[in-house]
């Protein structure tokens, strides 16, 4: 019982709170005082100051807050415990003064014991608070002395023994409280020297591991960088220092735009402002080296902000170098993987356009469409030598320019003066890395933007049939692995060529060979039928001249003689037109460039007579263009035309025909038209007018041959002839020549 009360009456220990259990100890300090100084004023009253008994009143009370007291300390509420104290004995003392003769009476001067105890036990400003209440409680007592409404001091309740006693309570109670504000001041200067070594300790701490710190950031393989509000470094490792080749201290005092390619001025500058606004930033820079090599670096900073401000920033370079280089390795790789795939993938399309398609005009413009949009050239262009004239004529060609240029007929000479011309000369690849330095290459102004060239042959079966020209916007845009490869894409397109001109051809010759086995029918037929029966009537009327010899009538002997002789004129002439016929085509003057204009006035001079016969009025147009071809030959066409379009006028009262040119077109072949006013020819008979003796009009003078003779001349000159008519207001023969090559 006897320790429960002990620990009843002892101040609690607050664990890792030592201020809290020092309070509670003053706390107790002053509870045992207030106690011992109620418990003495109680004993010795009633025997040395009787005539205070009436006042015990105010005492006992005391007791039972004592005990409360106690018992709040007990379940270690101090601060609850140190109100009801300091607010009791206040209580008393300002009732106690009130009773026994107000400001003067000891007891208004134990006020101060309470303000003291305030202060040590609560805090300075619960002090003032019962400075202020105690100042307050005087006035009212002088008040209340003057109004009558309390006693004056009376020398019969303050005698000196009880002041001498209220005087030693406050002995006892102020002795107590220096005791507390001595161990406060203890307390606080331990506290302080603690607190003292406690920062030397983790001042010392700091400093060791700020070397620390300095030694691993110098040691590190990552750059470390302190930079002030200034933007300058105040701090550089050994690292960063290595990784620019710079001394540390040459660096210190220089900002980082100092070291940084100018083209990344405006990414460190949005890192900067980042920083200032407390972010932390990650970017890539190029740096500088001393030595003016560039180093790529991944910079990443951290704001140093001190009481709220920002102070500078904290940065961790990586050296990203080695790394670039090798993503830089992995990107070439894959590019050239991808190049490689995409050769492959259009020398498939190539092989399968060259195999699918046997029109050359189809052909070649789809075989350089596929090069250029493959590969992302400027420009892709395809020439095949035209061996008549030593030149390579430009036969597909892709974009807007290549249309201009093939709607001009561009060809270029075969000799060393243009990089096609040359690599054909030579039947090797021309390349040109740098337009502007190969003095072979021709200049085009129409592909202005051409920074390198390569020019590669087109070779089948031994033989150079044209090139292929390759153009690019970048200079040095054509590696030898590019040359291997278009090469061979270029040798399958001339094999495609190639192919698809003896399909041609063969197609060419089937179709001739038809029209010649039809033409061979027909010329049966003719001499079955038509050279027979001038046979039929010649055997007739030399019966007929034996009759007549024998009876002696020569009138009619002449007659029949007449007769014998026109039909053996009209086989002549029949005989002469097959063999013209089949001499075209196989026996051909020299070509050569002649004036079209020439040729219809040599032609109109042949066929004079018939047309002013009939009266016919001619109007020939001017500046028709220059041809190249049999002079002979294309005389004899204009000859037949001009010649039927006289002979088939009708009943026209103002007989015109006109003879002129429609252009050049873009295959380098000319178009002529010989048109007149006459019957003209029924649409069904369109085509049937070319064929060999096919004449409408059985009545007509001629045998049939003419037209069918001007349609080979005109295919052995490699053009066509048609005829337009609604079988009424004339007719028009077209047909196309080639055009002298510019």
């Amino acid at each position: 019982m006897f320790q429960s009360i002990r620990r009843f009456l002892s101040a609690p220990v607050f664990e890792n709170n030592t201020e809290e259990t020092l309070r509670a100890r003053h706390l107790i300090i002053i509870i045992h005082a207030v106690f011992l100084s109620t418990l003495t004023y109680t004993i010795l009253i009633p025997i040395f100051a009787p005539q205070l008994m009436p006042h015990m009143g105010l005492i006992i009370p005391m007791y039972p807050v004592i005990v409360t007291l106690y018992w709040l300390v007990h379940i270690r509420k101090i601060r609850a415990a140190s109100w009801v104290m300091v607010t009791g004995v206040w209580l008393v003392l300002f009732i106690s003064a009130a009773l026994s003769g107000g400001t003067q009476a000891p007891a208004f001067a134990g006020n101060v014991i309470v303000i003291l105890s305030a202060a040590v036990l609560i805090d300075y400003s619960c002090a003032v608070w019962f400075a202020v209440l105690s100042a307050a409680g005087g006035l009212l007592m002088i008040l209340g002395e003057s109004a009558g409404y309390l006693p004056y001091a009376s020398q019969q309740l303050n005698t000196p023994f009880s002041n001498w006693l209220v005087e030693i309570i406050y002995f006892t109670v102020g002795i107590a409280l220096v005791y507390m504000a001595t161990e406060n001041i203890r307390f606080a200067l331990q506290r302080a020297q603690n607190e003292l070594s406690r920062r030397q300790q983790m001042e010392l701490n700091i400093k060791e591991q700020g070397d620390f710190a300095i030694q691993v950031m110098n040691e590190l393989g990552q750059g470390v960088t302190v930079i002030g509000r200034d933007a300058k470094y105040q701090y550089v490792n050994s690292a960063f220092a290595r990784m620019i080749d710079y001394d540390p201290l040459h660096l210190i005092g220089k900002s980082p735009y100092d070291i940084v390619l100018p083209d990344d001025y405006p990414v460190v500058g949005q890192a900067l402002n980042e920083r200032r606004q407390g972010k932390t930033s990650t970017h890539e820079a190029r740096l500088k080296k001393s030595t003016g090599e560039v180093v790529h670096a991944l910079i990443t900073g951290v704001p140093r902000i001190q009481n709220g401000k920002y102070e500078g920033a904290i940065t961790v370079i990586t050296d990203l170098t080695r790394q670039k280089q090798i993503e830089n390795e992995q990107g070439e790789l894959l590019a050239k993987m991808n190049l490689r795939n995409l050769q492959l993938f259009t020398a498939a399309e190539v092989s399968r356009a060259a195999s699918s398609m046997l029109d050359l005009d189809t052909l070649m413009p789809k075989v350089v469409e596929l090069i250029r949009d493959h590969f992302n050239y400027y420009y892709v262009g395809l020439f095949l030598v035209d061996g008549e004239q030593d030149l390579a004529v430009l036969r597909a060609a892709t974009g807007d320019m290549g249309i201009k240029m093939l709607e001009a007929g561009h060809a270029l000479e075969l000799n060393e003066f243009s990089m096609i011309g040359w690599c054909i000369v030579h039947k090797e690849p021309r390349i040109a890395l740098d337009v502007g330095k190969d003095a072979v290459r021709f200049k085009n102004p129409i592909l202005p933007l051409t920074r390198s060239e390569v020019a590669l042959p087109l070779i089948s079966r031994g033989n150079v049939i044209g090139a292929m020209t390759i153009q690019s916007s970048e200079p040095a845009a054509f590696s030898g692995e590019d040359i291997t490869n278009l090469q061979t894409m270029v040798e399958q397109v001339a094999n495609a060529i190639e192919n698809a001109r003896l399909l041609t051809e063969r197609a060419i010759l089937i179709k001739e060979l038809e029209s010649r086995n039809l033409e061979l029918e027909r010329f049966t037929y003719t001499v079955s039928h038509d050279l027979r029966s001038p046979l039929i009537t010649m055997r007739g009327f030399v019966s007929f001249l034996m009759e007549d010899a024998a009876s002696g009538d020569m009138e009619r002997l002449q007659k029949d003689v007449n007769r014998i002789v026109n039909a053996t004129e009209k086989m002549q002439q029949l005989l002469n037109e097959l063999l013209e016929l089949s001499r075209v085509g196989r026996v051909m003057n020299p070509t050569q460039d002649v004036p079209f204009g020439s040729i219809v006035e040599e032609a109109l001079e042949r066929v004079r007579g018939q047309l002013e016969n009939r009266r016919v009025k001619v109007i020939v147009q001017e500046n028709l263009p220059i041809v190249r071809g049999d002079p002979t030959r294309l005389i004899e066409v204009v000859q037949n035309l001009a010649d039927n379009a006289a002979k088939f006028m009708g009943d026209q009262s103002q007989p015109l025909v006109e003879i002129g040119g429609s252009g050049i077109g873009s295959d380098g072949y000319a178009t002529f038209f010989v048109r007149d006013n006459g019957v003209g020819i029924e649409p069904k008979f369109h085509e049937r007018i070319f064929g060999l003796f096919d004449k409408l009009d059985t009545q007509s003078a001629g045998t049939g041959v003419g037209l069918a003779l001007v349609k080979r001349i005109i295919e052995v000159h490699g053009g066509k002839i048609w005829v337009e008519s609604a079988g009424k207001g004339g007719s028009t023969f077209y047909f196309s020549l080639p055009a002298k090559t510019a």
